[in-house]
């Protein structure tokens, strides 16, 4: 037989045939449809839990309990990544009002239209673990025995009939807001309304699919068992990376316990409900400033806030190793950014520990759990977390910036003008990322060095095995 070509031997009678993807394609789409609207009333519920308790704190005149409610939808759209379009229509604006019109005798008319991505990446963060948990669960409940593959697809089910359930819904979420100069009219952008919802389940999805296979699945092939041991490494980077970064800021609050006085003196000081309405809202956003301070942490990365009016541009290093935000003597306001600002204090370089740990940590448990069997092996497998820990970076800042872009168009008397106009607020995109997987590639390795290190020390003597002998025949008496 040509050893060249191989056939696999005859399947038994009575053995199941092995599930191929276009199996996997045709069935179990009511059971991801389920999922799907499980994991959209859990969040909308929470959504609504937030903006009901804004809504009890908030002081008369405010909106009807209805606009909060569909304000809750806005929430929940946050929770997506999903901007939220603010439209103005006619606003009328009375003479000198603007920069540059002190001497007109006519009122401006404005109509504005903008998209704002405000994130609430905790909603996000709980998303993704519903996401996860779906996918997890429609690729065991479809086949126990598919192989990964198949396993992937079956998670990943739950994207569609969740982003089209988002995608409808977004048409019933808008609602107006009067003012003094006109009418605000508020609804998710539709478009990021279907697209965030669905690559965000085909992603997730099909990641909890994956996980849903047994040990035996993923040690079968080395090539399997070695990207296990990536995705690990890289998940704990990003997760370690973001709770020490938080960690951080609870250790500030202890070292200033009059910051912390100060912040739970203002939130609870229109009355209790006032309080936790505060309080949640800060959870809800503590993701979002571990991740303003994570990649500020990874020299020499930084946090920027950007503006593009028209042509110019300006950017502004807001946090990193040499600009740091300080207070005004004799003021509790934050320095205005006028120029350089100035280095942060000593301590703060103590935030290097963040990214440097969780990297080292995670290439070492990258090792482990692709089961590396010689140090050079182990590197490799911690510098391949770090690579995709880098594609994670990128994701995470991302979901985590601020943003909004959108057009002005200004009319006096017979005169009209348009411009348009961006914003941004978070870690830089790019060298961001880039800088995040060189400390991934860099930590990941030194983490899978001394894990390396660590097995070859804990592994037995070569040489011949010791091998208890057989105790003698007992010798007859005489």
């Amino acid at each position: 037989m040509d050893q060249g070509s191989y056939v696999p031997p005859p399947m038994e009678p009575g053995t199941p045939e092995r599930p191929t993807l276009g199996a996997a394609l045709a069935s179990g789409w009511v059971r991801a449809i389920g999922h799907a609207v499980l994991i959209f009333v859990v969040l909308a519920v929470i959504a609504e839990i937030v903006v009901f308790l804004l809504y009890a704190a908030s002081e008369e005149p405010r909106p009807s309990a209805t606009v909060f409610a569909k304000a809750g939808g806005g929430i929940f759209y946050s929770f997506n990544h999903a901007g939220m379009v603010f439209e103005v229509p006619r606003a009328t604006i009375p003479p000198g009002l603007i920069p540059g019109t002190a001497g007109a005798q006519v009122p401006t008319t404005l109509a504005v239209r903008f998209t704002a991505v405000l994130p609430i990446l905790l909603g996000t963060v709980l998303l993704i673990w519903l996401l996860v948990r779906a996918g997890r669960d429609l690729a065991r409940e479809a086949d126990p025995a598919a192989p990964l593959s198949v396993r992937a697809v079956n998670g990943a089910k739950v994207a569609i009939p969740y982003a089209v359930l988002c995608f409808g819904v977004a048409w019933i979420v808008r609602f107006s807001i009067p003012t003094p100069q006109g009418q605000v009219t508020i609804h998710p952008s539709y478009i990021a309304a279907l697209l965030w919802p669905l690559g965000l389940g085909l992603l997730f999805g099909a990641l909890g699919g994956l996980r849903s296979g047994g040990d035996e699945q993923w040690v079968a092939n080395v090539w399997w068992q070695r990207a296990r041991g990536a995705l690990t490494g890289a998940g704990w980077m990003v997760t370690l990376g973001l709770a020490f970064s938080f960690a951080g800021l609870l250790v500030l609050a202890v070292v200033k316990p009059s910051a912390t006085v100060d912040y739970f003196q203002g939130v609870f000081d229109q009355g209790a409900v006032s309080g936790i309405a505060g309080i949640v809202a800060t959870l809800m956003v503590v993701p979002n400033m571990a991740a303003f301070i994570l990649f500020p942490a990874m020299v020499p990365t930084c946090l920027t806030a950007s503006a593009q009016v028209v042509g110019p541009s300006f950017s502004f290093c807001v946090l990193s190793w040499t600009q740091f935000p300080r207070e005004v003597e004799g003021a509790g306001a934050q320095a205005i950014p006028t120029g350089a600002l100035p280095n942060p204090p000593i301590g703060y370089y103590l935030f290097i520990l963040a990214p440097l740990l969780a990297v080292i940590l995670g290439g070492m448990l990258a090792a482990r759990r692709g089961r590396a069997q010689r140090r050079q092996e182990a590197i490799g497998l911690g510098a391949a977390a770090g690579f995709v820990f880098g594609l994670a970076a990128l994701v995470v800042i991302i979901l985590s910036a601020l943003s909004a872009h959108g057009t002005v168009t200004a009319a006096q008397a017979a005169q009209t003008q348009s411009f348009r106009a961006s914003l941004r607020f978070g870690p830089d995109v790019f060298p961001g990322f880039l800088i995040a997987m060189a400390w991934g590639l860099i930590g990941g390795a030194v983490g899978g060095l001394i894990e390396g290190r660590r097995q070859a020390v804990g592994a037995p003597r070569t040489g011949p095995s010791w091998q208890p002998t057989a105790p003698a025949p007992p010798v007859p008496p005489g």
